[in-house]
C-alpha cells in the first residue's frame, strides 16, 4: 500500500473550520487527510483510531501498536502515539494519549458520528472542563467534494472493480455443463484480479443465482447453474479510495422475458441519470425515480436508497433516498444503485459511480458496456 498524497485538501478544509483542535475516529476520514489506509479497521471498533488536527497544523495520529508499521511503511511522518488493543479498556487509554498530547485547550470540535459512546465517554473523563463541539455535519459536507486527485483514483479503483469481474467470467467458459463454479469461488477470483489491476484491498463480494438473487446481501452459496440470472456484487480499494458494483449476468441465452427485466433495470437508470445534476435535492430524484417506474408498471425496489456517495468509505452521504434533502454539488462522486424485481423474484441490479459536473453526470466505472445483458455460454466468442 502507498499514500495516495502528500498534498491534502480536505485537511486544509478541515482547518478552515477554525477549531483549536479536531478529533476523530472515523477511519475513512483519516485515510483522506492523511493519505494513508485503514482499509479493515471499521469493522473492528475494539482498535479505535484518533486523529487530532490543530489549528496550527500539527497534528497526533494514535493506533494501536500492530498498526505503527503499516502507518510509518506508508511514508506518514507525522506525530504517531501508540497502545496495545490487549488493554482490557483501549478506548480510555487511546483517550488518555489524546489528553496528554492535546495540550491546554478550552474547545475541542469532536466527529461523534463515527465515535463509539465507550471513546466519547473516556475523551471527556480524560479532558474535563473542554467546551465540545460537535463537527461531525461539517467534515460530513467536507467528505463530498472529492479533488482532482481524488477523482482520479476513484475512477482507477472502479475500472480495476470493472475488469476483476470480466475477467472472472471468463473462467465460467466450459464449465457449465458439469457442476460449474460455486458463487464463493467466484467471489474469490474478482478479488485476484483486482489485485493484479493494482487494487490495494478487497471489500464485500456477494455473487448468487435463482433464490439467492432474492436478497439483498447474505454469503455467497451454491452454484452457477444454466438458466438463472446471476447478480455480482462488489467492493474494492486503490489507494484509499473505494469502488462499489453490482452487474447481473445470464447463465445461458436468455429469453425476452428476462431481456425486458434487465431492460427495465436500465430505463430506471437512465431516469436517476437525467436527474443527477447540481441543485437537485436527493429526496426529490428519489421520489421522480419510483413515480417513474410506477407510470410503466415496474416493480422497484423502494424500500432502498437509488443512491449513495463514494469515496473513502465504501458508502457515504449522500443518499439518494426519501428524507435526504442534501442538493447534489458539482465535485460529488455517486453511485446510482437501483434495484428492480426480475420474473422469479430476482433482485435486479447494475450499479455505475457517476461524478456530478455542471454538463450532467460522468461515469467512471465502465471497463465493459453493460446496457445489455450479459449472457455467458461457455464460449470464449461470446465473451
Amino acid at each position: 500500500m502507498t499514500a495516495v498524497t502528500k498534498t491534502n485538501h480536505a485537511k486544509e478544509a478541515v482547518l478552515s473550520l477554525g477549531c483549536p483542535v479536531v478529533i476523530t475516529a472515523a477511519p475513512h476520514r483519516i485515510v483522506r487527510y492523511l493519505g494513508i489506509e485503514f482499509p479493515f479497521l471499521t469493522h473492528y471498533p475494539e482498535k479505535p483510531l484518533l486523529f487530532m488536527l490543530r489549528r496550527d497544523g500539527t497534528e497526533t495520529l494514535i493506533v494501536p501498536w500492530e498498526v505503527s508499521g503499516a502507518v510509518r511503511a506508508q511514508g506518514y511522518e507525522g506525530r504517531l502515539l501508540t497502545y496495545s488493543s490487549a488493554e482490557a479498556e483501549s478506548e480510555k487509554r487511546a483517550a488518555e494519549l489524546a489528553a496528554g498530547d492535546a495540550g491546554e485547550t478550552a474547545e475541542v470540535g469532536l466527529d461523534r458520528a463515527f465515535l463509539t459512546a465507550a471513546m466519547e465517554v473516556s475523551l471527556r473523563n480524560a479532558m474535563p472542563g473542554v467546551n465540545w463541539i460537535s463537527v461531525d455535519g461539517d467534515l460530513e459536507k467536507i467528505d463530498w467534494i472529492k479533488y482532482d486527485h481524488e477523482r482520479a483514483y476513484l475512477e482507477e479503483a472502479a475500472r480495476q472493480l470493472d475488469f476483476g469481474i470480466i475477467a472472472s467470467l471468463q473462467h465460467l467458459e466450459g464449465s457449465l455443463r458439469d457442476i460449474g463454479y460455486t458463487a464463493a469461488e467466484f467471489c474469490e477470483r474478482i478479488r485476484v484480479h483486482v489485485y493484479e489491476c493494482g487494487g490495494t484491498a478487497g471489500g464485500l463480494a456477494f455473487s448468487g443465482s435463482g433464490r439467492s438473487t432474492w436478497q439483498w446481501y447474505g454469503l455467497p452459496a451454491g452454484y452457477f447453474k444454466p438458466g438463472e440470472f446471476v447478480r455480482i456484487e462488489s467492493t474494492s480499494c486503490y489507494k484509499g479510495f473505494w469502488a462499489n458494483s453490482a452487474r447481473m449476468i445470464f447463465l445461458g441465452e436468455p429469453d425476452d422475458i428476462h431481456k425486458r427485466a434487465y431492460q427495465e433495470n436500465l430505463f430506471l437508470k437512465e431516469q436517476g441519470l437525467a436527474l443527477l445534476e447540481p441543485g437537485r435535492s436527493c429526496d426529490s430524484i428519489y421520489r421522480d425515480i419510483c413515480a417513474a417506474a410506477q407510470r410503466e408498471g415496474i416493480d422497484v425496489c423502494s424500500d432502498y436508497a437509488a443512491g449513495h456517495g463514494i469515496g473513502t468509505a465504501e458508502r457515504e452521504s449522500p443518499y439518494i433516498c426519501e428524507g435526504d434533502e442534501t442538493k447534489l454539488q458539482e465535485g460529488m462522486s455517486i453511485v446510482l444503485s437501483l434495484y428492480s424485481q426480475g420474473p422469479a423474484k430476482e433482485l435486479i441490479c447494475s450499479k455505475d459511480t457517476y461524478m456530478i459536473t455542471r454538463d450532467g453526470p460522468r461515469c467512471i466505472s465502465r471497463y465493459h458496456n453493460w446496457d445489455r445483458i450479459y449472457p455467458v455460454t461457455g464460449f470464449r466468442s461470446s465473451h
